[in-house]
């Protein structure tokens, strides 16, 4: 069994404590901690929200910190102690630091594996009515109940007293809008037990109120089929144009306002808005590079503009690093590779200047390193030769530090940080590699079985990574195949290949565990990692080259690129 935290939708409310001008100025946050899953919610397959309010302080931390709407369950507890940990810019008055209130609410979704019942569409609270310093119960045996077999909205409440023994009595209904939901719920809470409420060392009997929602298709509405590639239908090489014609509905949305771009970069930041910054215009009959930057807002659905990159550049990197800023790196403009950085602070929407490179280059990787470090690697020199070497930011000096070398030159490859704090270094031919931050070493690892230029590499829970896609050095040798990286061992495997062949693969992982794969098609497709297989995904309303995936905090997927448009796919 596998089980996901994640912390959704997340909504800030803030307002200075007393009359405010013009210049006065609301927090803004910097850095967000995601709470962790309680065991007992873990144990129960609870998905619930937690509502906060807070103080924010001159001294940009979180004061106050109290339980505004409960989830029950131990969510509570763990919402507090992320909050704990966030930062903020404080709002100011006046020109300066000031205290102002807000409100946070963490949402928590849990995705369980093998799971014989399906939980999929809950949202549950559990709250009780405690007498002065008693404990609260605690769930040890039991397990909310699947979803209904209706379509619709479906809300139920009951009370209930948990005794001193721990035992569910008297669970009645307060209200309820369906009705053979309700005896199925009503006998599945009085299985449970509970650790029992205590007071000065005695348990005690308490007083509760157990809510429960599931949110299904409407009654007219079927539901969605997922359509999986029939057998017999082969991956092939050829061009997309040959590719089958699928005939699925779009399910995207489309977002006006993004200034077409390709060769970009896409950050998720801590408030949840994603920076879209620098590229090259596709538009003109001549690209060229381009220094607007655009954020995205998943809450509105919306883009707007902040401020311009210091250089116009393409083929950069961009990384978030732990206190809230992005980090620019290097890139490409009129045909200049850069040595030059910048960092995007979210609580200004301005970029200012950073260390320079110890070595121009463009089209490398980047990754963040457990520590707060950032690697660069490989890339274009400014003699136009791909390079091999390596060097480390380090935000604490702000500036770049010599990392030696790779074992070969790399360029359009990937850098993935492994769950055990190494960085898989993948692509531009078949070899890979492993950077080791705590020997500061690069060592070979397994080859892939097909050389890959512009795959896809997307790490797993399970810490193995998918590399998909690409081409095998010429852009006419499209791969549609895919393979899977164990860090254990060290290899490769192969797994199912795709129904389409894709020169440049963009890849997402999804809030399911699942892998979207698109770029090169209209038709995208996702990955599997429990069957190895790959499905027909979303159509989109164009090909998509060039885009940027980016996973959103309400668990859609935002493509842009040459157009923008947010994908509703779990």
């Amino acid at each position: 069994m596998r089980l996901l935290p994640v912390s959704g939708l997340i909504l800030l409310f803030a307002a200075l404590s007393h009359a405010q001008s013009a210049a006065d100025m609301p927090p803004s946050l910097i850095y967000r901690s995601e709470p962790e899953y309680s065991a007992e919610a873990t144990r129960a397959r609870v998905q619930s929200s937690v509502m906060l309010g807070i103080t924010v302080g001159e001294d940009g931390r979180a004061h106050d910190i109290h339980v505004t709407e409960g989830a029950g369950f131990g969510l509570d507890e763990m919402a507090i102690e992320a909050m704990d940990k966030w930062r903020f810019n404080p709002g100011t008055h006046d020109g300066h630091p000031a205290a102002a209130p807000a409100n946070i609410e963490m949402n928590f979704s849990i995705l369980a594996k093998n799971d014989k019942e399906d939980r999929s569409g809950q949202l549950a609270r559990l709250n009780f009515t405690l007498p002065p310093d008693a404990s609260r119960p605690e769930l040890l045996v039991g397990m909310l109940p699947a979803d209904p077999k209706g379509s619709g909205d479906q809300s139920l409440r009951f009370h209930l007293q948990v005794d001193a023994q721990g035992v569910p009595k008297n669970v009645t209904v307060i209200s309820s809008d369906a009705p053979v939901w309700e005896k199925q719920v009503q006998r599945v809470v009085q299985t449970w037990r509970f650790q029992p409420a205590v007071v000065n060392g005695n348990p005690v009997a308490v007083e509760g109120v157990f809510e429960i929602a599931h949110s299904g298709p409407p009654p007219d509405e079927a539901p969605a089929v997922n359509v999986v590639v029939p057998e017999g239908l082969e991956a092939s090489n050829k061009s997309n144009d040959d590719a089958p014609a699928p005939r699925l509905a779009q399910t995207s949305l489309p977002v006006a306002g993004l200034i077409a771009r390709a060769a970009h970069t896409a950050t998720l930041l801590a408030n949840g808005t994603v920076l879209l910054a620098g590229g090259e215009s596709p538009e003109s009959l001549r690209a060229h590079v381009i220094a607007s930057a655009q954020t995205y807002d998943s809450v509105t659905r919306s883009i707007a503009n902040t401020g311009n990159l210091l250089t116009p550049r393409e083929g950069h990197s961009a990384t978030l690093l732990k206190d809230g800023t992005v980090l620019i790196v290097g890139g490409e403009t009129a045909g200049h590779k850069l040595a030059s950085t910048e960092i995007f602070d979210p609580s200004t929407g301005k970029f200012s200047e950073g260390a320079s490179l110890q070595t121009a280059r463009e089209a490398h990787a980047a990754a963040l390193l457990p520590d707060g470090r950032v690697l660069i690697c490989g890339g274009i020199g400014v003699d136009g030769k791909v390079l091999a070497s390596a060097e480390i930011y380090d935000p604490r000096l702000k500036s770049f530090l010599s990392a030696g070398a790779m074992a070969k030159e790399r360029i359009s490859f990937n850098a993935v940080t492994l769950k055990d704090g190494r960085v898989l270094l993948v692509g531009a031919g078949a070899s890979a590699e492993v950077f080791d931050p705590e020997s500061g070493a690069f060592s070979p690892v397994g080859s892939m079985a097909s050389a890959r230029f512009g795959s896809s590499a997307t790490l797993f829970d399970n810490g193995q990574v998918l590399i998909a896609g690409g081409t095998g050095g010429s852009q006419k040798d499209e791969l549609a195949s895919a393979e899977i990286f164990d860090p254990v061992t060290n290899s490769f495997r192969a797994t199912g290949s795709m129904a389409w062949a894709r020169a440049v693969a963009v890849a997402v992982r999804l809030v399911s565990g699942k892998v979207l794969i698109s770029g090169g098609s209209a038709q995208t497709e996702i990955y599997d990692p429990n069957s190895g297989t790959f499905s027909l995904g979303p159509l989109l309303s164009g090909a998509h080259r060039g885009d940027t995936a980016t996973l959103l905090e309400n668990g859609t997927v935002l493509l842009a690129g040459s157009s923008a448009e947010v994908l509703q796919v779990r």
